[in-house]
């Protein structure tokens, strides 16, 4: 009812042409960031089944990532069963521009600042899932210099 008030088509789409919508997602629980900007209102609220019939769904899609997006992590980041992507990552190239490793486990410095992210965090291959482990346990000199 909050976002179909009156049960009016006229509160998102335009009376001369239906694909005009006007809808202001920051209303919503997620408001549109970076790249989700960019996205029709079709590439995420309407789905096809199996027999060839579309879906659309507006709510219930909750605010995590990985309602809709695969956790190519593989859950190394959740925290109390839910991974804030946003703490890495930012809205528009999807890079961990805003990861720091000072403020992660194990603080490069000296000569770990020249190392090559790919010697610590190794690829996994699980079943038919690969995937980098970036939380390794090795954290101590020994666990890497012998």
């Amino acid at each position: 009812k909050k976002y179909y008030p009156e049960a009016s088509c006229e509160s998102c789409h335009g009376e001369s042409r239906w694909s005009d919508i006007e809808f202001d997602h920051a209303r919503t629980t997620f408001e549109l960031l970076g790249a989700h900007k960019r996205q029709s209102c079709r590439a995420c609220h309407f789905s096809k089944n199996p027999d060839g019939s579309t879906t659309q769904q507006f709510s219930g899609f909750g605010n995590q990532c990985t309602a809709c997006h695969k956790d190519v992590h593989h859950g190394q980041f959740d925290h109390e069963g839910a991974t804030d992507c946003t703490l890495c990552h930012a809205f528009e190239k999807w890079t961990a521009e805003k990861f720091d490793h000072d403020k992660a486990r194990f603080r490069l410095d000296g000569a770990h600042e020249k190392v090559a992210c790919k010697e610590c965090h190794k690829r996994i291959q699980n079943g038919d899932a690969t995937y980098i482990l970036y939380k390794t346990e090795k954290l101590k000199c020994e666990d890497c210099h012998k």
